[in-house]
């Protein structure tokens, strides 16, 4: 299958519903490809190298104790602030996520420039702080949402 910029979704879509499907495709893992199929179990070729991968992003790519891909790319993510607004409205510069909340929560709606998203607060870090905070936005089946650690 070849790279198509803007219209790879679609291209993807209509090869996997095709008879010459792809061997190896870039897509976000859904119970769907796996269920219809149009995924199969890594989990004899990643045998020997799967603890070289997060554990996290084995999970994400799993169902039913079978896992289905691997991420391709981690994204570092890094999170900027302008020291002079936390230190003007009293508040320490946080260090965890537990502190990041309360700071979001103690600045004032114009201080909120100093956090990520353009004024969305904590709220721009998405799973990031789900994750940070030992948890996962599913269960290990990936087939529920799971909202504690």
């Amino acid at each position: 299958m070849q790279w198509k910029p803007g219209d790879y979704g679609t291209a993807l879509s209509a090869a996997l519903l095709g008879r010459n499907t792809p061997d190896v495709f870039e897509s976000q893992f859904s119970i769907q490809l796996a269920t219809s199929k149009q995924a199969v179990p890594l989990d004899d070729i990643l045998a020997s190298v799967k603890s070289d991968f997060n554990e996290i992003d084995i999970a994400t790519n799993s169902y039913k104790g079978k896992t289905y891909g691997v991420r391709m790319i981690s994204d570092p993510q890094l999170l900027y602030y302008r020291k002079s607004l936390f230190q003007n409205a009293g508040i320490q510069v946080p260090t965890t996520i537990e502190e990041l909340i309360n700071a979001t929560a103690a600045l004032s709606r114009e201080m909120s420039r100093a956090l990520p998203g353009k004024g969305q607060g904590v709220g721009a870090l998405g799973l990031v702080s789900i994750h940070a905070a030992g948890a996962a936005q599913l269960n290990a089946d990936n087939n529920r949402a799971r909202l504690h650690g």
